[in-house]
């Protein structure tokens, strides 16, 4: 297992790049699988928080840092 190297990573760049030719993102994530959706994910946003105040019909709040 020592000698197994990590898999190459698509730089930020060229993932952004690829993103920006989509003409439909949106239809484009919604038929992607689970997997590709999270890649697309990771490849625009550093972090992405969801918080809610305490209560079952209170306000949600996404925040996030894009790449």
């Amino acid at each position: 297992m020592s000698e197994v190297e990590p898999e190459e990573q698509e730089p930020a760049e060229e993932k952004y790049n690829r993103l920006s030719a989509m003409v439909d993102f949106k239809e484009q994530f919604n038929q992607a699988n689970d997997f590709t959706k999270k890649e697309l994910l990771f490849s625009i946003f550093e972090k992405i928080v969801i918080s809610r105040e305490k209560g079952k019909l209170k306000k949600l709040t996404i925040d996030y840092t894009l790449k």
